[in-house]
């Protein structure tokens, strides 16, 4: 008696499943990453940017709409979320940009801003 092996093609599935297992963690972390980002910007400039929270209204409207418009209208409605995800992200990125410490330049003494040298540098001269 002879037996015909069919699972010839079970490798490719397998390879297929990993990579799906591989994209899903990955797509997990990002999506991590950016939560803490926006957590840590809501955190540390909440108070001093208005337009931060606007962005996190933008994207609870965008939330709720997506799930109303998912269940009555068309599932295609349901990717409103990942935009409204997507903007409130971008905002943070924005907002950590601006107030930012790091780009601005150093700050200068008042002498050395209006003379263009330390007051001591020539003095023994």
């Amino acid at each position: 008696m002879t037996y015909h092996s069919h699972g010839g093609d079970s490798g490719g599935w397998g390879y297929l499943i990993a990579l799906l297992i591989v994209l899903a963690i990955f797509t997990a972390y990002i999506i991590f990453r950016c939560c803490v980002v926006i957590c840590r910007t809501l955190w540390r400039y909440g108070k001093s940017a208005r337009w931060l929270w606007i962005s996190v209204a933008v994207f609870v409207i965008s939330v709720v709409a997506s799930i109303f418009l998912g269940i009555y209208v068309e599932q295609v409605y349901s990717e409103l979320c990942l935009i409204g995800f997507a903007q409130l992200f971008c905002c943070c990125k924005y907002v950590e940009a601006k107030y930012n410490q790091f780009l601005l330049p150093e700050e200068d003494s008042l002498t050395q801003k209006v003379l263009h040298t330390s007051w001591w540098a020539d003095y023994n001269a």
